[in-house]
């Protein structure tokens, strides 16, 4: 993936978190027990499907904070992470610009955030609806050599991959 003209994005939705104390907004609520055991179980399936990415862009959400902090330890690489508060809760559209702003020397990108816009974003790049459950990521790659084209113009996408946290866990 790393030649030609091709970029790969990853969107992952946080891991399950907790709603175990009734009075905390709903930005400040962590990840249950759940989540912290699936979120380095999706890390370990990035670093053996080789799609590292070289840059994170995460909703500033504690939730989202803590599953990027789990799954980038599964790295066997330094990761370029930005906290940004327009990726929290953010619509389809608003992820497509923040994708449209990365570096063109970021070969791989990944989008930290939440449902509905996870899942309607994954739906609008791949003509599929698919359940997009906490913890699940979607990987595809796109035939261009600059993010500011993407969703501009149709672009060669080929669906990588799609895995559920569920999917993971030991039986």
């Amino acid at each position: 993936f790393r030649g030609g003209h091709m970029k790969q994005l990853l969107l992952l939705r946080h891991a399950k978190s907790s709603w175990d104390e009734p009075g905390i907004s709903d930005h400040d609520r962590p990840l249950n027990n759940r989540g912290r055991r699936n979120a380095p179980a999706m890390g370990g399936v990035i670093m053996s499907e080789g799609i590292v990415p070289d840059l994170i862009v995460s909703s500033t959400a504690t939730r989202t904070r803590e599953t990027v902090e789990l799954v980038s330890a599964e790295f066997d690489a330094d990761v370029q992470i930005v906290f940004d508060e327009a990726i929290y809760h953010a619509a389809p559209g608003t992820l497509m610009a923040r994708i449209r702003t990365t570096p063109d020397q970021v070969g791989t990108l990944m989008l930290v955030g939440h449902n509905p816009g996870m899942e309607e974003l994954v739906h609008q790049l791949t003509g599929k609806f698919e359940s997009f459950p906490t913890g699940a990521l979607a990987a595809m790659s796109i035939d261009t050599d600059q993010w500011s084209d993407f969703g501009l113009v149709d672009l060669v996408m080929n669906q990588l991959g799609l895995w559920k946290p569920r999917e993971l866990e030991d039986d």
